[in-house]
């Protein structure tokens, strides 16, 4: 199945990045980048479901909804970062309700 791929056929490059810390693990930061500024509004140890947490939660899916273009009945959700709270999203979304 793969014995023609192309990708045998690539070259290996023969530039490199002076810096190959870009991929989603540890990474290098920006120029002027301040672990002090990035947290200024933070708020560790605070639930998401404080009055301040649910405010930043609201901000951020208003936002995205702005950013994005979306037309007005589509929502945005912020889920758990694993599969499952995504794709109940999803399938509830597809499904709908019973």
């Amino acid at each position: 199945f793969f014995e023609s791929s192309a990708m045998s056929d690539c070259a290996k490059p023969t530039v490199k990045p002076n810096n190959g810390c870009f991929s989603s693990g540890p990474c290098s930061k920006r120029p002027g980048y301040k672990i002090e500024e990035a947290l200024k509004d933070a708020l560790l140890g605070r639930s998401h479901r404080s009055s301040q947490g649910k405010a930043k939660l609201s901000k951020a899916v208003k936002d995205t909804h702005r950013i994005l273009g979306l037309p007005a009945d589509y929502k945005v959700a912020i889920v758990a970062g694993s599969g499952t709270g995504g794709g109940g999203k999803c399938k509830w979304a597809m499904l709908g309700c019973r």
